[in-house]
Order: structure tokens, then sequence, then C-alpha cells
């Protein structure tokens, strides 16, 4: 997130992921997920991105965590600085080479977005 690079950031999902991202449409789908990302790190840059994680519970190749985050954006056109916090549900899935990834992703803002 503070890097701003979609690339980056959806090498960290499975092939086939699905986002519930607050006050957004469902996006499902890699190619969808990295245009949103990519549209997102368009507008705004994000200055800081804390995630803590209350609870890891596994089971087989599933894991599942939940937690909070807060986050610091400014807008790029504008300067104009905000920031939201929320709390996350996400489903990892172990992969063929051992390594996790995102698979289901959930999250929900204490707050509405200043930007």
């Amino acid at each position: 997130m503070l890097a701003g690079d979609a690339d980056a950031w959806i090498a960290n999902w499975t092939e086939d992921p699905v986002a519930f991202w607050a006050d957004e449409p469902t996006v499902a789908g890699s190619e969808n997920m990295a245009a949103a990302m990519e549209d997102l790190f368009g507008f705004v840059e994000y200055t800081a991105f804390d995630i803590e994680v209350l609870e890891v519970i596994t089971s087989g190749d599933w894991a599942f965590a939940r937690g909070t985050f807060t986050a610091a954006t400014t807008v790029r056109e504008t300067g104009e600085q905000g920031g939201y916090d929320g709390k996350f549900l996400t489903v990892y899935q172990k992969q063929g080479d051992g390594s996790w990834k995102i698979h289901r992703d959930i999250y929900n803002s204490n707050v509405p977005p200043e930007c």
C-alpha cells in the first residue's frame, strides 16, 4: 500500500481472488483487482498503513486472520489529507509451493473515508 505498487500488491493474492471492500462493489478476479488498485493508487497516495492482526486460525490449507487497521492518505490531485480505520477478515489459501496467499478479503471502515 505504501509503495503504491499494484503489481506487487496483487502478487499477494491467489489467481481467483474476491474482495468485499467497504463502499465498493465486489471485486472478483486478478485482472479486476489489479485495475481497481491501479485506479486507487492513481487517486491517492498512502502515507501510512498499519495492520494489527488480532487472531489467526488455521485448518489444513486454509487460514483466517482478523484484525484492525489504520490508514492515512493524500489525494494526489489536490493534496487533501485524510484517513480512516477499520477491521478486516482475510481468508488465506496455502499454495503448492508452501506459501500463503490471500483468497478472500473483507474490510469495513469504522469511519467514512475523508479522502
